[in-house]
């Protein structure tokens, strides 16, 4: 999978993006498929002072994604990330991270299921003791009406971008603080039809 999107968040980025299947789960077989995923993004915005490089406005995220189907009603997945910054805000900000994410999606009937995501970030001890950002938690419910899916998301993450909502979220559910979203998602195919799995 290939793509090309672009956020309305801060700094207007742009990122392009590819994911590869390495491995699929199979009955009997191997218990998980695993993904790589790869983007970069691109700040768009109007240059906030002069001489601001190209380079500077770029950032990378890797990603591995071990995702297994427990059973028909129950998925689980680890998102091992490393993200690169060119530029970040301070010479105290880390211009690179990793991070754990770790999600899992129950479905509750035929049509309707729940999900839930974290990201871990690894940090050093002296750059914790002044981060200002949280680990992102994310809960969410699924909706399929058979030709289009309904995504409905809690979450304390505004960035809808890896770089973002890994490593930029301001919000703190411990305080109460999250912003609701959603998402539609209708599926084309070419050729022939195939039983497609989310995970």
């Amino acid at each position: 999978m290939v793509g090309l999107g672009r956020s309305g968040t801060s700094g207007k980025p742009v990122d392009a993006f590819i994911k590869a299947k390495l491995l699929r789960q199979r009955t009997n077989g191997i218990p998980f498929t695993v993904a790589v995923f790869g983007s970069t993004l691109m700040n768009s915005e109007k240059a906030p002072f002069p001489n601001y490089r190209f380079d500077s406005r770029l950032s990378y995220c890797a990603q591995i994604l071990i995702a297994s189907k427990i059973s028909d009603a129950v998925s689980l997945q680890l998102s091992p990330t490393f993200i690169h910054r060119n530029l970040v805000p301070t010479a105290l900000d880390p211009n690179n991270m990793a991070a754990l994410g770790a999600g899992g999606r129950v479905k509750v009937s035929k049509r309707v299921s729940i999900n839930v995501e974290y990201f871990y970030r690894f940090l050093s001890s002296a750059y914790r003791k002044i981060d200002i950002y949280h680990n992102s938690l994310s809960i969410g419910v699924d909706i399929d009406t058979g030709g289009h899916i309904f995504s409905l998301h809690f979450t304390n993450s505004q960035p809808q971008i890896e770089r973002g909502f890994i490593g930029e979220t301001s919000y703190n559910w411990l305080k109460g603080d999250f912003c609701f979203g959603f998402n539609i998602t209708r599926q084309f195919y070419l050729g022939k039809k195939k039983n497609l799995e989310s995970w």
